[in-house]
């Protein structure tokens, strides 16, 4: 267990039996784990989950990150290039592809129940009020690195590919703010 704010990692480190830390270079020293499990805040601060991944990459551990990897491209790059200089396995945490019906529908296309499958449509919707941002990475415009298609439209992207299964013939997308503000 990791983390910067020590009573928190000690507290989760105690609840669930195992050794905490507080910092990630220390853990992976110490520990030299097999996978790491990157969770940290996100969106608010575009280190949290960039510099973990590369020091575990570093390390030799294997990595399932929450979203968003990074924010920008360059970060993705490095990311991308320690993945192929480790050899270890990088995953984000594409969580819609464990939904029962995903994996329903995945067993229904690839066991030909639903015939050729020709076209693939998702439709993501997100609404919550204003006061439910409130103080929210996504309240804040700096935060958002890629805004809707990293917030919720990433989530239909992976589970058309994967329900897919093949290359991407065509891409057509709509987007409206209809009633957010970002500061």
């Amino acid at each position: 267990m990791c983390d910067i704010n020590t009573e928190r990692a000690e507290a989760a480190g105690r609840r669930f039996g195992v050794p905490w830390f507080p910092d990630a270079p220390t853990m992976l020293e110490r520990v030299r784990p097999d996978i790491c499990s990157i969770t940290t805040g996100g969106y608010e601060y575009s280190s949290d989950h960039y510099e973990p991944a590369i020091q575990a990459l570093e390390a030799g551990a294997h990595i399932l990150c929450e979203k968003p990897m990074c924010i920008s491209l360059k970060e993705a790059d490095q990311i991308a290039a320690a993945v192929k200089k480790s050899g270890v396995t990088y995953m984000s945490a594409h969580n819609q592809l464990f939904l029962p019906v995903v994996q329903e529908a995945k067993r229904m296309i690839g066991g030909g129940e639903l015939g050729r499958i020709i076209w693939l449509r998702s439709q993501d919707c997100f609404q919550a009020g204003v006061a439910g941002f409130k103080g929210k990475w996504r309240a804040k415009r700096k935060f958002q690195g890629g805004g809707e298609l990293i917030d919720t439209g990433y989530h239909p992207t992976y589970r058309l590919l994967h329900l897919a299964g093949a290359p991407v013939a065509a891409v057509r997308g709509s987007m409206g703010r209809l009633s957010r503000r970002c500061v």
